[in-house]
């Protein structure tokens, strides 16, 4: 028998050769990644004096075949066109622009990303640059990553497309981009949406969006139609109601028109067919008029947040986001007056922020909300009721006791900014479809606000019917909230429209409503 030698018997195990950093500044087969995903808050201005060599050298690394060369010249990019825009513009081009957008298109992750961060920091900083055929070639390629099945991407060309909408051009751009699926056209809407929020209707394009929102009101898919619904809305509190319908007369087919004027009755009733009034208390002076009434041209825009704040609000990291809602609040309080420009603007940036997972960056929001409802000239449009009350409505149901409590404050004062009728329509709207924290919320407010409304029609029509629907709601908080309601209709309603409404309930339902009343329930 052979024998092995005991030397030979037994090998130590090779060592596993360490991993390599995945980090910021990684080695990626032999380059050196040193700009990898940095934001834009981060981007560091160029050291070489000789800033038109240095974009020179970009515009030729990014038609390079090696993709390690085109990584490097993208971040190269983002510090030019943040911190040497002005040295930059000559050289923006259809040339570049190509290269960027076959860098989007690649199927390495990496590049692709990066190469849509490029295209945010040069549509942000350079957006002058940028006309209509330009955008024509961009935005394509945008809403196909937009869609894409690997999250950052689609991120990341979603902010690509938010700087989009904040371009001159954007409008008409978008209206001639054609989307190949749901998705892209729910993102075109969405576009479309900032764009009229921002902005207004250009003037000769409106036919146009009220026809292309029509189209997407008629489509398959909810979230499209959800969109198009906000974007009906939207182009409608821009125009006067004659101008609306001549318009819808011309370009809308007759079903299109039924469709249009549904929406208009459930989402903002008051923003076609009559201008907001100053309609809910005695202290009132005078009607306001002046708000808000462009007729479809730009809307003005005092305020500049600046590509700083906006990546501080979209950030991961809860501090940031603090930081650009400090920056909101800054720009609020420097501007002595805000138009409606500022307030959907402002509304766009803080709204999300008021759902925010963290309870301070919340808390910040609420503050920067109520800066900004203190500071209108007149009411709040009912475009920014309806991005807005829902997420308030949230946070006044809130288990945080602070964040319910700052709420509560928040709406109180609300209710002295808005159309009467319109936030009297919005919360019962809530207080219907809500969850019953939220419900009970609602009602809570419904409660107070009926005594100030002054369109008691209004009343009768909103508030009336869900406190009637409510008595069949058992639920401790929504029982007690909604006898409020009740105590306040039955006190602020004329005695024969109250003895008539009460004659046409059923048994069962005005059993409960005696039961109700007659209750020791605080």
């Amino acid at each position: 028998m052979q024998t092995t030698p005991a030397g030979e018997c037994w090998k130590a195990p090779s060592r596993r050769q360490p991993r390599r950093s995945t980090g910021m500044g990684r080695r990626m087969e032999g380059v050196l990644c040193r700009d990898r995903y940095t934001e834009t808050s981060e981007v560091m201005a160029m050291v070489s004096h000789d800033i038109d060599a240095e974009c020179a050298r970009v515009v030729a690394d990014l038609q390079s075949t090696a993709w390690e060369t085109k990584f490097t010249a993208l971040g190269t990019l983002r510090r030019l066109a943040v911190h040497h825009h002005d040295q930059l513009h000559p050289y923006i081009t259809s040339t570049m622009t190509g290269a960027i957008l076959s860098s989007i298109a690649s199927l390495r992750s990496s590049l692709a990303r990066n190469a849509l961060l490029a295209m945010t920091d040069l549509v942000s900083c350079c957006g002058s640059s940028f006309d209509r055929p330009a955008l024509l070639s961009i935005i394509p390629e945008l809403l196909r990553r937009a869609t894409d099945s690997n999250e950052f991407l689609a991120v990341e060309a979603q902010k690509a497309l938010d700087a989009i909408a904040s371009l001159k051009h954007s409008t008409q751009a978008l209206l001639d981009v054609r989307g190949r699926t749901q998705g892209e056209k729910a993102h075109i809407a969405a576009c479309l949406l900032r764009c009229v929020n921002r902005r207004g209707c250009p003037s000769g394009s409106t036919p146009r969006l009220l026809k292309l929102a029509c189209a997407f009101l008629e489509e398959g898919a909810s979230d499209v139609r959800q969109v198009a619904k906000s974007l009906v809305c939207a182009i409608a509190s821009r125009l006067t109601p004659a101008a609306l319908c001549d318009t819808a007369a011309v370009v809308l087919t007759a079903r299109q028109a039924d469709l249009v004027r549904n929406v208009l009755a459930k989402a903002s009733p008051s923003a076609t067919h009559s201008k907001p009034q100053w309609d809910l208390t005695p202290q009132r002076v005078g009607t306001w008029t002046s708000y808000g009434e462009e007729q479809g041209g730009e809307q003005p825009v005092a305020i500049v947040l600046g590509p700083t704040v906006d990546a501080n609000l979209a950030s991961s990291e809860w501090r940031r986001r603090l930081q650009g809602l400090d920056g909101v609040l800054l720009a609020i309080r420097s501007v002595s007056l805000l138009t409606s420009g500022d307030v959907l603007l402002l509304t766009d940036r803080i709204g999300p922020r008021l759902s925010d997972a963290n309870s301070k960056v919340t808390m910040c929001a609420l503050d920067a909300f109520n800066c900004m409802v203190e500071g209108l000239p007149g009411p709040m449009s009912a475009a920014a009721l309806t991005e807005t009350l829902p997420s308030l409505c949230a946070c006044m149901a809130s288990s945080h006791a602070n964040v319910r409590n700052l709420a509560s404050s928040v709406v109180d004062t609300l209710m002295h900014r808005s159309h009467g009728p319109e936030l009297l329509a919005q919360l019962a709207r809530l207080a219907s479809f809500g969850n019953i924290r939220v419900k009970a919320a609602a009602v809570a407010k419904l409660a107070v606000l009926v005594d100030l409304v002054v369109n008691k029609a209004a009343v009768r029509k909103h508030a009336l019917p869900l406190a009637i629907a409510l008595l069949d709601e058992r639920k401790g908080d929504v029982y007690r909230a909604n006898r409020q309601l009740l105590h306040a209709l039955e006190a602020c309603l004329d005695k024969q429209v109250w003895a008539d409404e009460i004659l046409a309930l059923s048994a069962d339902k005005a059993k409960k409503l005696h039961e109700m009343f007659v209750s020791s329930v605080p």
